[in-house]
């Protein structure tokens, strides 16, 4: 196996924390090589945006870095590319980011470290055999790429560079609450921006639920290109999802937890990845060890619901237990939205956070069982983005 990571501290003002993206690959067999190499340097050298004063001007940036050097950098005409190497494998680049909670916040500096990798995946397939093999190979990233929400903030920001822009602020549930939404999954349907938290309700202790706000996580936000919301209520269809493995819509009766969606454009349907699945009301210590193996896809109607088993553990069956759930994922360009790259992490409390890549189909064929990377992170945002192009990766080169 061909991988290498390298944790990083990325520095960004603001407090923005990710995007969400992966890959994917029309392939029945494949073979995936990785190797682990570099140190941990999550607590290395910062990139610091006051490391260099940069000036948005036309469809250009301005660099400079603290000796005055000046370089132009334009900006990339798409959000990532495809290469071929000399061996005929195609290469595409993308970005992780961690979600700390507010551990590394630098008060004084009124900013976030955020914990990031960055990595490209090759990949060659034989339409003639079916045949695919890939290598992963991840290094530390710099930048996030594309519209991007603020983990709590309900604020969604797009990158100008490395400079993140405040974009678009909602309100939780229908638009009304005083309180921000707290968004858990980003997707793109029909060219618009779709945003979605748990789905699942918010119940008091006694199993009531508060009319006001414990219904707000069934809201999802769809956001136009002028930056304009709409809140939807999605209760209906959340309810259906979680209707396909025998749960009522009563939330004492179990509950689906989402971090992680998309809409395919070749298959015309929703896919999910749980993160928690649980057939019993919510309790905590049964909560952080609820996460799901499984994947539903959804028509955009929600009259047509599947569900596959998606077990990715290559532990020993007696050793396999539900502390990784799903965080993030994304289909792998060029591939018909067939095979997809997702992270899964774990968090139970007083333990250090854990995060793993994986790569299966969307038969539920694996063909990268689980892989942990480097740090005590949970990493639940992944992109494609040419990190590679002078636009994102700015640092100067001293002589």
């Amino acid at each position: 196996m061909s991988t290498c990571i390298h944790p990083k501290s990325l520095y960004i003002s603001s407090g923005v924390h990710c995007a969400t993206g992966m890959p994917r690959q029309d392939a029945a067999d494949m073979h995936v090589h990785m190797k682990m190499c570099g140190e941990n340097e999550a607590n290395k050298k910062k990139h610091s945006i006051r490391d260099r004063a940069l000036e948005a001007k036309k469809d250009h940036y301005i660099a400079r870095d603290s000796n005055r050097r000046v370089s132009v950098i334009r900006p990339p005409k798409r959000l990532f590319n495809i290469r071929v190497d000399k061996d005929g494998y195609k290469e595409v680049s993308f970005m992780t980011i961690a979600d700390l909670d507010g551990r590394l916040m630098n008060e004084k500096a009124n900013s976030w470290n955020s914990p990031s990798a960055r990595g490209v995946i090759k990949y060659k397939y034989d339409k003639a055999t079916s045949k695919a093999e890939f290598q992963i190979k991840m290094a530390d990233p710099i930048v996030y790429e594309g519209k991007m929400v603020c983990d709590r903030t309900g604020t969604l920001y797009w990158m100008h560079g490395r400079k993140p822009v405040p974009w678009v602020v909602y309100a939780d549930g229908n638009g009304t609450s005083e309180k921000p939404f707290k968004t858990e999954w980003m997707l793109i349907k029909d060219g618009k921006l779709m945003t979605g938290g748990y789905g699942r309700e918010w119940a008091e202790d006694d199993g009531s639920i508060d009319p006001m706000s414990g219904y707000n996580a069934l809201y999802i936000k769809v956001i136009n290109k002028h930056g304009e919301v709409k809140h939807v209520n999605w209760k209906r269809k959340f309810h259906i999802l979680r209707s396909k493995i025998g749960i009522s819509a009563d939330p004492n009766t179990g509950y689906l937890v989402h971090e992680s969606a998309q809409w395919s454009k070749i298959h015309k349907k929703y896919f999910f990845l749980p993160r928690k699945i649980s057939h019993e009301a919510f309790k905590e210590s049964v909560d952080e060890r609820s996460c799901g193996k499984m994947m539903f896809t959804a028509n955009s109607s929600f009259t047509m619901i599947t569900k596959t088993d998606i077990n990715t553990d290559n532990r020993p069956v007696a050793e396999q237990d539900f502390t990784r759930g799903f965080s993030a994922f994304q289909f792998m360009p060029e591939t018909n939205d067939e095979v997809i790259v997702a992270l899964k992490t774990v968090e139970i409390k007083n333990q250090p956070m854990e995060t793993y890549i994986t790569i299966f189909n969307i038969n539920g064929k694996v063909h990268l069982p689980e892989m942990k990377l480097d740090g005590d992170f949970k990493y639940e945002g992944i992109e494609f983005i040419d990190w590679q192009h002078g636009y994102w990766n700015q640092n100067m080169k001293k002589d």
